[in-house]
């Protein structure tokens, strides 16, 4: 077939016109003859570039290093997914994949958080793998570390080097969006002692997951991973002079699902702004010295450690040396191999008990802190202890997999992936697609939106066994259409009220246009079975003219959670300052837990910049756990909106916060007439004796940490965690 009648039939067959024929266009240009394979194609056709079409061949001994940085060029500048397929492939440079930033014709500088870099790997078959050549330039030196990959964006605020490309002037936090996923990396081979797998310091959205860093002889796995919005999942590093190293360009980092195997120093080393939350983890290390070590220096609202649901199995001194006297949570941490379980300054070191402990519960109160324990307000240098002896772990699998989704999780390229263009929607048009997307969930279990923006005039409900997915947060988007036919509290997506339902919603975009203010992206009734993975809340610049959405001043929300609603989210953000106007009126919440029994773990939530207040409500709600929060505040007529308030409610906990958050005459966070609840390391970024850290009102009384202090640990009765 010629190519020109190539292009002609994918055309006419996809009906996008300019935008995929350009982008196969510039793909063909590479490849010798200019030849297509129908796979790529087929690929193409979803978003994605796949990066042997620029001439990277895996399983060779070939440096593909050239080719793979013009498939991620390419790739974010087309808005496409720089795409994997499986094999081993050369690299002996730092694959930069740079965010850009724009200089407009307001004379300011701008970012499309929409323009961003996504590498995925195949999700079947053989896994890609990104090798370090042996004898490539520039990572032997550890006392300048360079990475494999480095995932960055440009900065654009001033007193930065606007607009800048190289990577030492980042601007983390408008590192938007931006994912690194099922791609592995292998750094062993000699002169290799300052190489690092990845740098990749994200903000909203950016992901770093299901990935293995072999690093025998290297500097570290990874260099400040991503928080915010999004976070670190499944992630397996082995060896290396440092698991994990941060400082605090890292964006208040999350790990879910986390193994550290035999690092040289330390398995974590965290000196970062903030706090830092791990849950799910497995960490061994044989080497003398401590596993953990907790960095002095910084502020008082820094450098907090937050260990939940994991196995330290160490040698020779502490397993957690606190010396510095940082805030620092531990709960359900098994403790073998060491001397001693954690040493904080100021206080003896907690003892082994046996050949293994079960730390239930461990906080101490760092400089300038507080904390509310036993109904009082406690000062800095308080210690709480709960360690028991054991005979046994958790099996690691099975530790790991209650952070994790089940596996294998739905992809874009599992051939039982049905796309919505099978059954007539079309992208980036203004027909309606609601019907091409209820008829696509009603025959198929796994759904997939395309890249492209796809209008829905009413509810879209998802079946018990539905899992419907996108290609990448940034590029598949579901949009409410400008002719909105829904009312009252209406969303744009939702689930059956079921317990037992499995179902999945995964790498997509929710809109509402302009004007439509309080029309709720999605509204989540399954149980526990269910997960929510990447997925992001907006508004879109283009204005509804129909007489649907919500007016009213009953609660709403961007996200709700109700009903038999839980399972495990991850990741969960929303483009805030676009939806900021339309959150103002009375009883709007951009996060809304409502009356839920089922369990239900929030891993990475960033909820902000919401005018009502709170913005995030849990409220008559059971056995919720969130690890991680992040918040920020706007001012209005009310002043400033708190975070989150937790409301009648019992068995609910909260692993760390972080953020700029200041709502003056309000708190951060608010607890109110609830049991059995938990918070811990509320770490204000900006303090101010305005509002308070956590208030606690109970029975008619109150407690309160102000907003100068940080809180170490807030904890009423007893609560578990929720799987």
């Amino acid at each position: 077939m010629k190519l020109s009648n190539f292009y002609g039939l994918l055309f006419l067959a996809l009906d996008v016109a300019c935008l995929l024929f350009c982008n196969a266009a510039a793909m063909a240009e590479v490849l010798p003859g200019g030849s297509a394979a129908s796979a790529s194609d087929s690929l193409l056709a979803k978003g994605l570039a796949d990066v042997t079409r620029y001439g990277a061949k895996p399983d060779d001994e070939i440096d593909d290093t050239a080719a793979i940085q013009k498939a991620i060029d390419d790739a974010r500048d087309q808005r496409l997914v720089a795409y994997f397929p499986g094999g081993v492939y050369l690299v002996s440079d730092t694959l930069m994949a740079m965010q850009r930033v724009a200089f407009d014709t307001a004379n300011r500088w701008t970012q499309d958080r929409r323009s961003a870099n996504a590498l995925i790997g195949a999700s079947a078959g053989k896994k890609p793998t990104l090798k370090l050549m042996k004898g490539s330039k520039g990572f032997d030196d550890p006392g300048n570390p360079k990475p494999l990959v480095w995932i960055w964006s440009q900065a654009k605020d001033e007193g930065r080097q606007r607009g800048s490309t190289s990577p030492r002037d980042e601007q983390p936090n408008i590192s938007f969006n931006q994912v690194f996923k099922g791609i592995d990396i292998d750094l062993r081979g000699p002169g290799n002692s300052g190489a690092v797998g990845i740098r990749h310091a994200g903000s909203q959205g950016s992901t770093l997951e299901s990935v293995t860093i072999w690093a025998e002889g290297a500097y570290a796995g990874v260099v400040n991973p991503p928080g915010q919005g999004g976070g670190v999942y499944d992630l397996t590093i082995n060896r290396g002079r440092f698991g994990v190293w941060a400082d605090h360009q890292a964006r208040y980092p999350v790990f879910g699902g986390l193994m550290l195997i035999e690092q040289d120093v330390a398995a974590i080393f965290w000196k970062g702004q903030s706090n830092l939350t791990i849950a799910g983890f497995v960490i061994e290390k044989s080497k003398p010295g401590p596993v953990v070590a907790l960095q002095p220096g910084g502020r008082a609202h820094s450098r907090a450690l937050t260990l939940v649901d994991g196995i330290i199995r160490g040698s020779g001194s502490s397993a957690i040396d606190n010396r510095a006297g940082r805030n620092l949570y531990i709960k359900d941490v098994y403790v073998s191999g060491s001397r001693s379980v954690v040493e904080s300054r100021g206080r003896s070191a907690i003892t082994i008990d046996g050949p293994l402990s079960r730390v239930i519960e461990y906080s101490y109160t760092g400089d300038d802190s507080r904390s509310i324990f036993g109904g009082q307000i406690r000062e800095s240098g308080f210690e709480h202890v709960q360690l028991e002896s054991v005979a046994t772990t958790p099996l690691s699998d099975k530790l790991l997999e209650r952070h994790l989704w089940g596996r294998p999780f739905p992809s874009f390229d599992d051939p039982d992936a049905i796309s919505i263009t099978n059954y007539g929607a079309h992208a980036d048009d203004d027909v309606d697609d609601t019907d091409a997307i209820r008829t696509a969930l009603s025959k198929h279990h796994k759904v997939l939106v395309p890249k492209g923006t796809f209008l829905v005039s009413d509810t879209v409900k998802l079946r018990s066994s539905n899992h419907l997915l996108g290609v990448a947060k940034h590029l598949s988007i579901i949009r409410a259409s400008p002719h909105w036919k829904g009312v009252g509290r209406s969303p744009v997506l939702t689930t059956e009220d079921d317990a037992a339902a499995a179902t999945t919603l995964s790498f997509l975009m929710i809109e509402r246009p302009e004007n439509m203010a309080a029309v709720p992206l999605l509204e989540w009734r399954a149980g526990r079975n269910s997960v929510v993975r990447d997925v992001i809340g907006g508004r879109s610049q283009v204005r509804g003219r129909g007489t649907g959405g919500h007016t009213g001043t009953d609660a709403v929300g961007t996200f709700s959670i109700r009903g038999q609603g839980g399972g495990r989210w991850y990741g969960l953000a929303a483009e805030w300052n676009r939806l900021s106007p339309d959150t103002g009126a009375a009883g709007y919440r951009h996060l809304a837990i409502e009356g839920t029994r089922e369990p239900l773990a929030m891993y990475g939530v960033n909820i902000e910049r919401g005018l009502s207040e709170p913005q995030f409500e849990i409220a008559d709600a059971r056995n919720v756990a969130i690890f991680y929060l992040k918040g920020e505040s706007l001012s209005s007529e009310g002043g400033q909106a708190g975070v989150l308030t937790i409301r009648g409610s019992k068995n609910v906990a909260v692993f760390g916060y972080s953020g700029n958050a200041r709502p003056w005459g309000s708190s951060v966070i608010r607890l109110v007439d609830s049991d059995d609840v938990v918070l811990a390391n509320v770490m204000p970024v900006g303090p101010d004796e305005k509002f308070d850290t956590v208030r606690v009102e109970d029975k008619g009384q109150r407690l309160q940490i102000n907003g100068k202090h940080p809180a170490s640990v807030v904890r009423l009765g007893s609560p578990t965690l929720p799987f």
